[in-house]
């Protein structure tokens, strides 16, 4: 019984052994069969955190991504905008230089040009009496004025004549005389229609070297009237409309132009509206031609109508005239810089201004330089030297040591600086637009807006006179050690009669003064002019100057020497503009001078009595700003500070600069003073609107930009 019982056991046992490897062959028979299934199931569970990780890192690069192209998309739409600007800028530019380049071809040495052409630009006009047609009084007044201008392009030499010229006024074409089949091609004819009647005229006659010209007719100015309009008032302006060769129709957009910014008080046809224009006393009229071909007949007409016009002080607007203005091809009267009625001034305001720039327009016209001004002008060293209308006096430099600033020695260079005579010829569109001087060569070798040359110094010029000895001597000894100053010139306008006019001494101008006049360590030039004016102060002494900047000083203008030389950095910086100490302003609306204004921030005017500027200026005051204001500063002995405030503020269209903030001079046992009379500020509200009916506008422009010599900084307190 036992023994069955252990078998039983030993039999369940391998029971369980069979059934347990039953069990795990069928496992491993499972598992074999689905080990490929169960190893990619399993290892995406392992890896699936790992990759849910790596898919949210893209997508997180992705959206970084996304941005950056929308930043990039932001970039390229904005330069491709700037892109776009930079190519119309290249194309508008293209045609500018186009436009100009029938007159904008070199730019050379004038010296080496002559020597290797051996041309000269020389003019030779020739009386001839052709036809019945010629007015001969206008004729005859053209050679009696001619023969008093002096011109260095005319000669009265046939042989050494570049160029013949005949000038034919011609008083109708009733005879219907073809002037091209009578004339000998080479000479080159102005022509000039004198009270013209209206007749046919045969174009093909006044082809080739014919030339319309306007010497005589409709030259006559009046009086400026103060009352007269104002190109920067507020108020919407009245405005009349001239028609030429044109109508109402075929100019509607034009007129609709000038219908949104004026008010149209009349509308008339050439040549019956004048006397309507007359009687209206409009201050603005706009003359629209026909955008048709050219035509002689409609040249004629314009040319009496915009004369008459802007010789009256009458504002004028031009529309589809662009062929017809005079010597377009040269003049650029769409410059920002200039205006009608300032080109009128520049080159036509007077017989002589119309001759030379007749006489410049063909120089340009065959591509040959201007002639340089001759000057055989060789200075004496201290030795009293009389000249065409001034004397001088050299005073040779002193290295008075007792007067010099401690610490500024080594920084002293008493070596002239003078600069090499290097004379480049500006281009035919530079002469006439920009530096507005194709009559000459001015001695002004550079211009404001060119860039500086090295190791720059300045001359100083003080206007005094004899009464004012004690204040000039004060003056002179305390500029002794500027570091940067090349000369000074120190001019004396004659006030007082010299009986004796030749063999004249130190004595006949200063009286017992001469014996106290002062060295220091750099030449001082004393000049006496035989005439009291003005206008001496901006006179350009190329004879003199050999610096662009130029500091103009009055003989009570006491300034430090730090405040000197930190004013002159600043010009150095700001070449074109008006660097000065002392601030005058205007008021807009009824234009009184208001001296106020050196205590407030705002100013538009730096008195020339201590003032940096740019010596160019000098030589534009004086041979190309209007005659008429210098004319008024000599008649009334005022405002020249003014007159030069306009002239630079019209050509740079910016704000003078002030530095510090100082208020006045106080003169020290000064007798007299023009700014102590009663009547001082209203003569100088006078000059302001006097010289505002000139320029048609007023050029002046307000700041409140200071500069503090000692914080350097921009700075301003009311």
């Amino acid at each position: 019984m036992l023994i069955h019982y252990h078998r039983r056991r030993y039999l369940f046992f391998i029971l369980i052994l069979i059934c347990l490897l039953l069990f795990y062959k069928y496992t491993r028979i499972k598992t074999y069969f689905l080990t490929d299934e169960h190893r990619i199931y399993t290892s995406l569970l392992i890896e699936l955190p790992h990759l849910e990780r790596l898919i949210r890192a893209k997508q997180s690069n992705l959206s970084s991504i996304q941005n950056r192209l929308i930043k990039v998309e932001k970039y390229l739409t904005k330069y491709t905008w700037h892109l776009k600007r930079l190519i119309k800028t290249i194309h508008y530019n293209e045609q500018e230089q186009k436009k100009i380049s029938y007159f904008n071809s070199f730019d050379f040495d004038l010296e080496k040009n002559l020597q290797k052409n051996q041309t000269k630009f020389l003019v030779y006009f020739h009386l001839i009496n052709i036809s019945n047609d010629i007015d001969y009084h206008s004729l005859y007044k053209f050679y009696k004025k001619i023969s008093n201008i002096q011109n260095s392009y005319i000669t009265l030499n046939k042989t050494e004549a570049y160029l013949h010229v005949i000038y034919l006024p011609i008083r109708s074409n009733k005879f219907n005389i073809c002037y091209k089949d009578v004339i000998d091609r080479k000479y080159f004819v102005l022509y000039e229609f004198i009270n013209y009647t209206g007749e046919d005229i045969d174009e093909k006659c006044f082809h080739g070297n014919f030339l319309p010209v306007k010497f005589f007719t409709q030259f006559n100015n009046t009086n400026i009237n103060n009352d007269r309009w104002r190109l920067n008032d507020t108020q919407q302006l009245s405005i009349g409309i001239i028609y030429l060769n044109t109508n109402a129709t075929i100019s509607a957009y034009e007129y609709n132009q000038l219908n949104n910014k004026y008010h149209i008080a009349t509308e008339c046809f050439y040549p019956s509206c004048s006397q309507i224009i007359s009687n209206k006393n409009l201050s603005l009229i706009s003359i629209i031609c026909s955008s048709s071909s050219y035509s002689i007949l409609i040249q004629n007409q314009f040319y009496e109508l915009f004369f008459y016009l802007l010789s009256q002080q009458i504002h004028v607007i031009t529309l589809n005239c662009e062929h017809y203005l005079p010597y377009s091809k040269v003049i650029d009267w769409s410059h920002p810089s200039a205006s009608y009625s300032w080109l009128y001034t520049i080159y036509f305001q007077t017989f002589e201004r119309r001759f030379h720039t007749t006489i410049a327009y063909l120089r340009t016209h065959f591509r040959l330089p201007t002639l340089p001004k001759s000057s055989n002008f060789v200075e004496i060293k201290n030795q009293l030297t009389k000249e065409n209308n001034f004397y001088y006096l050299i005073h040779p430099r002193n290295l008075n040591f007792t007067q010099m600033p401690i610490g500024l020695m080594d920084k002293i260079s008493f070596q002239s600086n003078k600069k090499t005579s290097i004379q480049i010829e500006p281009t035919f569109y530079d002469q006439w637009n920009r530096l507005y001087q194709p009559f000459y060569r001015s001695e002004v070798l550079t211009n404001p807006f060119e860039i500086p040359s090295s190791n720059e110094k300045y001359t100083i010029i003080i206007l005094t006179h004899k009464k004012r000895f004690y204040q000039l001597n004060r003056l002179l000894l305390h500029l002794n050690g500027l570091i940067n100053v090349h000369r000074i010139l120190v001019l004396f306008n004659q006030i007082d009669k010299i009986e004796k006019s030749e063999n004249l001494s130190l004595k006949d101008f200063l009286d017992d003064y001469y014996i106290y006049l002062p060295s220091i360590h750099v030449e001082i030039i004393y000049i006496f002019n035989l005439t009291n004016n003005l206008n001496n102060r901006f006179l350009a002494w190329n004879e003199f100057i050999q610096t662009d900047c130029i500091l103009s000083l009055d003989d009570d203008s006491f300034l430090r020497h730090d405040e000197i030389e930190y004013a002159f950095r600043i010009w150095l910086e700001n070449r074109s503009r008006l660097i000065g100490f002392i601030s005058r302003s205007h008021n807009l609306t009824t234009l009184e001078y208001d001296a106020s204004s050196s205590s407030s921030c705002s100013y538009s005017m730096i008195l020339t009595g201590a003032a940096f500027l740019h010596r160019w200026y000098l030589d534009y005051y004086t041979n190309i700003m209007s005659e008429q204001i210098r004319e008024y500063i000599q008649m009334n002995i005022n405002c020249e500070d003014i007159a030069m405030n306009f002239l630079i503020s019209y050509l740079t269209k910016q704000s003078p600069i002030k530095i510090g903030h100082r208020e006045t001079f106080h003169c020290y046992k000064c007798e007299e003073s023009l700014s102590n009379k009663i009547t001082h500020y209203k003569q100088r509200t006078e000059c302001i609107k006097y010289f505002s009916n000139i320029y048609r506008l007023i050029p002046l422009r307000y700041s409140v930009h200071r500069l503090d010599h000692l914080l350097n900084i921009s700075s301003c307190f009311s």
